[in-house]
């Protein structure tokens, strides 16, 4: 996806492929600890590690890290990183729990090192198709946050008062987003809220990957969309409103914990604790109206045996307690949810293409085309009356 979207990009994308014992000895010569445990974590296109270091004695205790490899997916890449790394350590200082930078023995937090690297063809269908070759990637560690994800603590549904919380959590974040302190990072945040294949600004450019869904049903419901988009959306983005934004409040970002008490009947009761958030990757200079849309498309799809609106309803009224939405946000909102489906969709598909051996973006695909199928199922308007509280069902 990264050389059709983007306009930063610098060519086609070469994914990290590093072994477990590779990245080990990288992990100890950039931080000089030794690995006690290491296994591999999910990711999009970043190969991420999970790092447990050895212990020595009573001077130094076993740590825990995530150690990620990064392909220079954009010709910017280094400046990006270094404005989410900057991000996590303002975060940090809102009190925000999420990863700590860690910096490399030579006070760096980001190094680049030459790593394997695949170079997969379009119509590859297993790992003996891909060319391994030698390629810079970024190579950075962070702090790893003890918990479960949001998607592994409630796999099935999130019970809706909980939603209530996570809009807050969001608002919270964007709140302290509205003041980032390093206004010279702006313009480039600008430019990659224009032109990242992840901003709802590029959704007219998907038209590019229409090919990739071969069910025509699937292709004509996304062309809808995009067409959609690009005639209500675009035209109002220079009178919306701006700010960093975090860019993919989703599921597997949030980490929580499902805690279980007894009432005064002896009856369980559950809790939901947001422990923290992770991955700022994909953090922009963008709309608000965009980081509300994403946020609610990956709300939808967590609530797969549950109340879709209702989820969106609750978690809209835990943000509005810290953010009220405009007119133009709250007519424009449904819309922006389907189209946030449409890059998971396209963009899974070109991805799983260059990829086939990461099962990750399939699920996604999944649960974007259910969340789109059904969004789309109903008129905008009543969505937008039933979500401000105006109409019962």
């Amino acid at each position: 996806m990264n050389i059709i979207i983007g306009q930063q990009n610098c060519g086609p994308t070469c994914l990290p492929r590093v072994s477990l014992e590779e990245a080990s000895q990288l992990f100890t010569k950039l931080y000089d600890h030794k690995v006690d445990q290491i296994k591999t974590l999910v990711g999009y296109v970043t190969q991420n590690f999970y790092i447990k270091t050895s212990s020595h004695g009573d001077t130094q205790a076993a740590k825990e890290y995530v150690f990620k490899i990064c392909p220079f997916i954009y010709e910017n890449m280094k400046g990006l990183t270094d404005v989410s790394i900057k991000t996590m350590l303002y975060m940090n200082d809102c009190g925000i729990v999420c990863p700590a930078p860690v910096k490399t023995i030579k006070g760096e937090y980001i190094a680049t090192e030459e790593v394997n690297c695949c170079r997969a063809s379009p119509s590859s269908t297993s790992k003996k198709e891909e060319r391994i070759t030698q390629s810079a990637c970024l190579v950075y560690t962070l702090t790893y946050l003890p918990g479960n994800t949001l998607e592994a603590a409630c796999p099935k549904s999130v019970p809706l008062p909980w939603f209530k919380d996570l809009g807050q959590y969001l608002a919270r974040i964007d709140k302290a987003l509205m003041h980032y302190p390093h206004v010279e990072d702006i313009p480039m945040m600008t430019k990659q809220g224009q032109n990242s294949e992840w901003s709802l600004n590029t959704i007219p450019r998907y038209k590019a990957l229409l090919y990739v869904a071969q069910d025509d049903t699937m292709r004509n419901l996304i062309e809808s969309v995009i067409d959609e988009f690009d005639k209500e959306v675009v035209p109002k983005i220079p009178q919306l409103r701006t700010a960093m934004i975090y860019n993919d409040f989703n599921q597997n970002n949030i980490i929580a914990k499902v805690s279980t008490t007894k009432d005064s009947k002896d009856v369980d009761q559950h809790t939901l604790d947001i422990i923290g958030i992770i991955d700022f990757n994909d953090i922009c200079y963008s709309c608000i109206l965009f980081e509300i849309g994403i946020a609610l498309a990956y709300m939808m799809y967590i609530q797969k045996e549950g109340d879709r609106l209702a989820a969106c309803r609750q978690f809209l009224q835990g943000y509005e307690l810290s953010i009220s939405l405009t007119k133009t946000e709250w007519q424009l909102l449904p819309l922006c949810v389907a189209a946030r489906c449409v890059q998971t969709i396209l963009g899974g598909l070109y991805s799983y293409e260059q990829d086939p051996t990461n099962e990750y973006l399939r699920s996604d695909v999944e649960d974007a085309y259910g969340v789109l199928k059904y969004i789309r199922s109903i008129p905008s308007q009543k969505i937008v009356k039933y979500w401000r509280g105006q109409a019962s069902d």
